[in-house]
């Protein structure tokens, strides 16, 4: 569930599974087996012909006898999570404005060419810098692209920017909901709800997955601060651009800043306040 998409989808979720399926004996089994480790086989028929249950059983066992000799790994989902997360150096964002098709991409699998992630119709271009915020990673750049598609298909790239979560944060990056939704919370979730962190999927080199207990949505203040990154290391003082800055995340200056203190300031940005347009910024005593 976490290595890559569905079997037959190139870009997909199915993180969701490990903590919200309404199979409570999948779920149980889950849990059973979360310090060892579990494997499933999957057996795909392809055409018009309907074989009997019989038969299907049989070749079930016949793919079981061929595996049998096959050597196995005592290995639990939090050490499998933490070397999927050793491996997380930056995720993907494609928005289609035009079409309103917005999708990201948190890692790919390198043997089935799957993509981890998802893709949501209907996204303006207001919704793109909240998802950019909640399903990024800590510590790591967010590759953003806006493209626009032909009549023919054929796809342009129109801008290419590079974000990242302020220093410092340690904020939980969202997979999507149980139902695909961009807005999961565990408060909205029906029926059992486990923590992530209950399957294996725990903190690790600053990446936690997680779903906020409360509902939250579009209007709700993002879970953290996106900043542009310069494209070079040589921009030396260069001020990082925050991306729409949601003012609930500041505080006014006259109640932080200590008078006679040196500041520099490493982001700005606008945002609104009180239905006036106010500068944020980020800034570090030296």
């Amino acid at each position: 569930m976490t290595p890559s998409a569905e079997v037959r989808k190139s870009l997909g979720s199915r993180m969701e599974g490990l903590v919200a399926d309404d199979d409570k004996r999948f779920m149980a089994r889950l849990l059973r087996h979360k310090d060892h480790g579990m494997s499933r086989l999957e057996l795909t028929f392809y055409g018009s012909t309907l074989l009997s249950l019989k038969e299907y059983k049989a070749h079930l066992e016949d793919a079981r006898d061929l595996l049998s000799t096959c050597p196995v790994y005592d290995y639990s989902y939090e050490e499998m999570w933490k070397e999927r997360a050793n491996y997380i150096e930056s995720m993907v964002a494609v928005h289609i404005p035009a079409k309103k098709v917005f999708a990201y991409c948190h890692w790919w699998n390198s043997v089935t060419s799957k993509k981890y992630g998802y893709m949501w119709k209907n996204v303006g271009s207001k919704l793109v810098s909240l998802l950019l915020a909640n399903y990024s990673f800590n510590d790591r750049p967010i590759h953003y692209i806006k493209v626009k598609v032909d009549d023919a298909g054929v796809v342009e790239i129109i801008s290419e920017k590079v974000y990242e979560r302020e220093s410092g944060c340690t904020a939980m990056t969202l997979v999507a909901g149980k139902t695909k939704g961009m807005f999961p919370s565990r408060d909205t979730c029906e029926g059992l709800v486990y923590e992530f962190s209950e399957v294996g999927i725990v903190e690790h080199k600053n990446i936690s997955i997680g779903w906020p207990e409360k509902k939250h949505s579009k209007k709700s203040r993002p879970l953290a601060v996106l900043v542009e990154k310069p494209t070079s290391d040589s921009h030396e003082g260069y001020v990082r651009w925050m991306k729409k800055p949601h003012s609930t995340l500041f505080t006014a200056g006259y109640n932080i800043l200590v008078p006679g203190t040196e500041y520099t300031v490493v982001a700005a940005g606008l945002a609104d306040f009180r239905g006036n347009t106010v500068r944020a910024i980020t800034a570090q005593v030296f």
